[in-house]
């Protein structure tokens, strides 16, 4: 398959090298012929057009006299100075045309060879779409996991969690216009989902480079309407008056939001380090594409959701010894040590007489990372 492909290509670029040359000589054998340099029809056409411009009363009479002597002057310049035209290439300019293009399809070819992998095997979308589908999502990385999800939901497409889980994917992979979209076909069929009316107010912060926009806002106050007591409504529309300019209004939003949180809860010191910044500068600093550390936790959280409900189905189905390397894995790239120790000593008890699946489970932690601690 590869050989046609590779003939196509040269086919291609033999064609284009042809028009190219072609055109280049048959250019430069019209400009080696005798001809009139252009700029002497311009000077003609000025001189009558003095004329005209007098007869309409444009002109004063000495004004014109001096206009038809700068005209003529021009005129006699440009026909008495034989290098005024415009030079063309040699007779062999096409001969060196066609040397640089061959030149750079050899090239080119050479440094394929050396950096390309020619003998890869075709991988048609459809394909590796099969392949993704066939694996645990917690294993695909978000853009892989947005394909997927973009099959699930044209398949359903009257199911809003299917398209609730493409736009998470589509924010987790950093496509925020592509999430707003999925989120507001997913609101269309669900709109008293108030998971769905948070997630597209955040598309839309994305979208705005991190500022809480006015149709951010408004999905927030629709989700507060939701449930008033719900977190992430209060701490964006608690942005948004900082944003706006009032400042005191928003810290205290944001104050009464922190005080209603656990006091280890991350997005508890999440929100009392930006008051401490409110307090300090008197705003709070976006960077583009959005606010670093909430674009985090919408990435993690995405991720995180994923790991749990793998753990979870795994307490109802633990023989899949599989399902524990992908768990423990999962957990380490999240940095969660602790739960990846827990998963692995769940393993040990579950799998002690078959130490083959218990050693496959064991090398999933990265041994970059900490190393599990004795169960």
């Amino acid at each position: 398959m590869m050989i046609w492909f590779w003939l196509l290509i040269a086919t291609a670029a033999a064609a284009a090298v042809f028009l190219v040359t072609t055109r280049a000589a048959r250019a430069a054998r019209q400009a080696q012929a005798p001809t009139e340099d252009p700029a002497l029809s311009v000077y003609r056409r000025h001189l009558a057009e003095l004329d005209d411009a007098a007869e309409r009363g444009l002109f004063g009479e000495p004004e014109l006299e001096a206009a038809k002597i700068e005209a003529s002057r021009r005129l006699l310049s440009a026909a008495e100075d034989p290098n005024h035209l415009e030079q063309s290439g040699g007779p062999r300019s096409g001969l060196w045309i066609t040397l640089a293009a061959v030149a750079c399809g050899g090239l080119a070819l050479i440094v394929y060879l050396f950096v390309g992998r020619p003998g890869v095997a075709d991988q048609p979308y459809a394909a590796r779409l099969a392949s993704w589908r066939a694996v645990e999502p917690t294993s695909l990385v978000p853009s892989q996991l947005a394909e997927v999800m973009k099959a699930v939901s044209r398949e359903r497409p009257t199911d809003p969690q299917a398209f609730g889980y493409l736009g998470r994917a589509e924010m987790a992979s950093g496509q925020a216009g592509e999430a707003s979209r999925a989120f507001a076909h997913a609101l269309a069929l669900a709109p008293k989902n108030l998971d769905l009316q948070v997630a597209y107010g955040e598309s839309l912060i994305a979208l705005a480079d991190g500022k809480v926009s006015p149709d951010a806002q408004r999905a927030f106050q629709a989700a507060r309407a939701l449930d008033p007591l719900a977190g992430a409504p209060r701490y964006y529309l608690a942005r948004a008056r900082i944003e706006n300019g009032d400042v005191a209004g928003g810290v205290t939003d944001l104050q009464a939001l922190a005080a209603s949180l656990p006091a280890g809860d991350g997005h508890r010191r999440l929100i009392e380090s930006q008051i401490a910044e409110v307090q300090r500068s008197g705003g709070l600093s976006v960077g583009e594409g959005g606010d670093p550390a909430t674009a985090s936790l919408r990435r993690d959280g995405f991720i995180r959701g994923m790991v749990d409900r793998l753990a979870k189905r795994l307490e109802t189905s633990p023989d899949d010894p599989q399902g524990w390397a992908r768990l423990v894995r999962a957990e380490t790239v999240l940095k969660d040590y602790a739960a990846r120790d827990r998963a692995l000593a769940r393993a040990q008890t579950l799998f002690a007489s078959r130490p083959q699946d218990l050693a496959a489970i064991r090398a999933a932690a990265n041994p970059t990372t900490p190393q599990p601690s004795a169960p």
